[in-house]
C-alpha cells in the first residue's frame, strides 16, 4: 500500500504576518505623544496664557480704581454715631441704666455735654417729664469737669441715666420709648427703654464719658 505524504502548510489561506517589535514600540510612543499634547481651544486653536475668572457682575474680576474699600455698617445713622440702652438696675426705688454710644462710621468723631432725651409712652407720644442734666449723677466723684471724649471708629462714649420710681398723689408716668440725640443736630434714635417713673415725672442724666 502506497505511503501518503506528511501534511504541509495548508495553500488556501497564508500564515498570518508578524509585525517587527521595533514598529509596535514607535506606534505605542506615537499615540502617546497624540493623547498628551495641547487641545485645541476656540477655533482649533491652543489657548495661551493665564485664564483670569471674572467676579459675578463684573467684566475683570478686580476692583475699579478709586473704589472704596471700606463702607460704613449698615444702619449706622447721622453722623455716624449709633446708641444703646440697658439693662435696667433697680435697688430701693432708684433706677440706673447705661446709655451707649459707639461710633459706627470710618471717621474719629469727637463728643462732648449731654445726650438729648424724650420720653415716649407706648403710643410713641411725648411724655411730660422734666430731663435733668447732672455732671455727677451717681455722685461717685463731685466736681468732675464735663469733657470732650474723641471716639475712633469702633470706640464708645457712655453716660448714666437715673429716676426714681416714688409714687405719691398724681398722675403716673410710665415710659415706654426713649428717643437720643447723640450731639446737637444728629439723628434722633428711638430705643425700647420701660420707665417705670412713678409720680417724680423726673430723668436724671449724665454727660458722655469715656467707659470706666
Amino acid at each position: 500500500m502506497p505511503r501518503r505524504p506528511a501534511p504541509g502548510p495548508s495553500r488556501g489561506r497564508p500564515a498570518p504576518a508578524t509585525v517587527a517589535p521595533a514598529l509596535l514600540l514607535a506606534l505605542v510612543l506615537a499615540l502617546s505623544l497624540t493623547a498628551c499634547g495641547p487641545q485645541p481651544g476656540a477655533g482649533g486653536q491652543p489657548p495661551t496664557g493665564p485664564v483670569t475668572a471674572s467676579a459675578p457682575g463684573s467684566a475683570t474680576g478686580s476692583t475699579p480704581a478709586g473704589a472704596p474699600t471700606t463702607t460704613p455698617a449698615t444702619g449706622c445713622p447721622d453722623p455716624g454715631l449709633a446708641t444703646s440702652v440697658g439693662p435696667v438696675d433697680g435697688a430701693l426705688g432708684l433706677r440706673a441704666v447705661t446709655l451707649t454710644l459707639v461710633n459706627c462710621g470710618a471717621t474719629t468723631a469727637t463728643v462732648e455735654g449731654y445726650p438729648g432725651l424724650r420720653l415716649l409712652d407706648e403710643e410713641q407720644a411725648d411724655l411730660d417729664v422734666a430731663v435733668v442734666e447732672e455732671p455727677d449723677p451717681v455722685g461717685n466723684e463731685p466736681g468732675l469737669p464735663v469733657t470732650a471724649v474723641t471716639l475712633a471708629p469702633g470706640g464708645s462714649a457712655q453716660a448714666v441715666l437715673l429716676w426714681r420710681n416714688t409714687v405719691a398723689e398724681g398722675e403716673n408716668a410710665p415710659g415706654s420709648y426713649l428717643a437720643v440725640t447723640a450731639v446737637p443736630g444728629a439723628q434722633e434714635q428711638l430705643l425700647t427703654l420701660a420707665v417705670d417713673l412713678g409720680t417724680t415725672a423726673r430723668l436724671v442724666v449724665g454727660p458722655w464719658r469715656a467707659p470706666a
